[in-house]
């Protein structure tokens, strides 16, 4: 929280109670913005849902993602119940538990196996060894149709059915290429490329009969199977169905000191001893900087 900066559509702190000292150094008590819901309990309320509601939830989420995706930084647990929101319909991404500053080489060779719930999971990471920030993207389409349908999109009930509910939604793909996992590929092969099972794609306006056309045109670009083919988090704030809620403020990148300052964090190397990690967190706790409030003057329409 403290290395990533301060932006609106992400859960900062606004004080950390720091300890006298280091030998006294038990608890940590952390002073965080008061929201009053989160997305899941909207999504699954019986409160209708205005298409502008719609927009500006999704506008803020890609602002939020957009933000740490210029610092190289992947979230990798976004779902319903990882998105606070107020009733101004302002919201903030919650639980970086899992995120994690991915350079070229960590793309490359892999990062952690377990990433997202189960169903905000991209084909990719049910596939393949390796993943990009499209992983996010997919999340954040999934829980977009959610707002639409007021229900959860890809319900799939183990590893493997998981797979086959998205194939049995946006399609069997052309190809499987961008699966690095030579096991994985062969078992998608003969899954869904044989000619007899392959399964066309749904048409988006079938499944959400009343949805602006923009946005599921968006969703489409969101949940494109083929993650290089997916849209970017920039390219989802330049699309018309976000366009009304556009602001410089949100769509800010993170300052490049600080997206410096992440390539130099490796925690994965650190040892597991109590002492050592009491050590390093009293360290990061006396040098945190207590964040400025951020400014947020955009609201929704009455």
């Amino acid at each position: 929280m403290s290395e990533i900066g301060s932006h609106p559509c992400l859960m900062g702190f606004h004080e950390l109670q720091r300890p006298l000292d280091y030998e006294h150094f038990e608890d940590l008590y952390i002073i965080q913005p008061l929201m009053e819901t989160d997305l899941c309990r909207v999504i699954h309320s019986k409160e209708p849902l205005s298409d502008d509601q719609v927009q500006y939830f999704l506008y803020q989420l890609l602002c939020g993602i957009q933000y740490l995706h210029s610092a190289d930084v992947l979230h990798r647990d976004l779902k319903p119940s990882n998105i606070l929101v107020n009733s101004d319909c302002r919201l903030k991404i919650i639980d970086f538990g899992l995120a994690r500053h991915a350079t070229d080489r960590d793309l490359a060779e892999g990062l952690s196996e377990y990433v997202v719930t189960r169903w905000y999971r991209a084909p990719e990471l049910l596939l393949a060894n390796s993943y990009t920030k499209a992983i996010d993207l997919w999340s954040i389409g999934c829980i977009f149709a959610e707002l639409l349908g007021r229900k959860i999109l890809f319900p799939g009930t183990s590893y493997v059915d998981q797979l086959k509910v998205i194939v049995d939604v946006v399609g069997t793909p052309e190809t499987f290429s961008f699966c690095d996992n030579p096991v994985a590929r062969r078992y998608a092969g003969r899954q869904f490329l044989i000619q007899s099972q392959k399964v066309a794609k749904l048409d988006w306006t079938l499944v959400f009969p009343d949805a602006n056309p923009d946005g599921l045109d968006l969703l489409d670009r969101l949940l494109q199977f083929d993650p290089e083919k997916r849209i970017t988090a920039q390219q989802a704030l330049e699309h018309p169905y976000v366009s009304q809620w556009r602001d410089p403020q949100l769509e800010r990148p993170c300052p490049a000191d600080v997206a410096e300052k992440l390539t130099k964090v490796d925690y994965t190397q650190v040892s597991d001893d109590p002492q050592t990690l009491k050590q390093l967190l009293y360290q990061e706790v006396m040098k945190a900087q207590q964040p400025q409030a951020a400014s947020h003057e955009s609201t929704i329409a009455e």
